[in-house]
């Protein structure tokens, strides 16, 4: 008796292997405003109640002069100034005149905005 061997095969189909489509990346939030028209009130935001270091020039390494605390209101004076990466704006204390020095316009924001 003669026995044959049979040996089953396969047959592989290659099918996509990519997932399902993802949703695109939601749009980041759009920065405050940063672009300051001299004479312009803002207000002092975003520090986590830090406050923000005014400083006696536009440069990280300057003196810091004042701390401006969170919702604290200031005239823009003089700017803007790019230094360190940052854009700068020299403000003043409407009502104290003591209080001013060079701040980031990251935690600025128009004394008009909600």
């Amino acid at each position: 008796m003669s026995r044959t061997s049979s040996t089953p095969q396969v047959e592989i189909t290659p099918t996509s292997t990519m997932g399902p489509e993802l949703p695109p990346s939601p749009t980041p939030p759009e920065l405050p405003e940063q672009d300051f028209d001299h004479g312009q009130l803002v207000t002092v935001f975003g520090t986590g109640g830090d406050g923000l270091r005014l400083r006696n020039a536009p440069d990280l390494d300057a003196a810091i002069g004042f701390l401006g605390l969170e919702n604290e209101v200031f005239r823009v004076i003089d700017g803007p100034i790019d230094s360190d990466g940052y854009i700068w704006w020299y403000l003043v204390n409407p009502y104290e005149g003591s209080k001013s020095g060079w701040a980031v316009a990251n935690y600025l924001r128009s004394a008009d905005a909600p």
